[in-house]
C-alpha cells in the first residue's frame, strides 16, 4: 500500500470514528465501503485510489448529501471546532484525490 492510500486510509478512520461518536446511521455505509475498497486485495493503489474516489464524490451527489452533514453542539465554540476539525478531513481527503 502507498502512502497515498495509507493516508486516505487512516483519513478515513478518522472520519468514521467521528460518524460512530455522534451516532450518524447513514453516511457510514459509505465510508465503510471505501475502507473495505482500500483494503481489498483487488487492483493496484492506482486503480484503489480511483474507485474510492469515485464513490466518495458519489456520495456529495445532489441534496441531503454528505456536504450537508453537521457536528452539533449546542455551545457554539464547541460546534465550531468540531465542524472544523471534520471539515480538515474532508479537505485533505480532497487534496489526495486531486491535488
Amino acid at each position: 500500500m502507498n502512502k497515498k492510500l495509507q493516508r486516505l486510509r487512516a483519513l478515513f478512520s478518522e472520519i468514521r470514528d467521528v460518524l460512530v461518536a455522534e451516532g450518524e446511521s447513514n453516511w457510514i455505509n459509505g465510508i465503510d465501503l471505501i475502507i473495505r475498497k482500500i483494503d481489498s486485495q483487488d487492483g493496484d493503489c492506482a486503480e484503489k485510489i480511483k474507485k474510492v474516489s469515485e464513490t466518495f464524490e458519489s456520495m456529495y451527489a445532489g441534496n441531503g448529501s454528505f456536504s450537508d452533514f453537521m457536528i452539533w453542539r449546542d455551545d457554539f465554540q464547541e460546534r465550531k471546532k468540531s465542524n472544523q476539525y471534520f471539515e480538515g478531513l474532508i479537505d485533505e481527503v480532497w487534496s489526495i484525490f486531486h491535488p
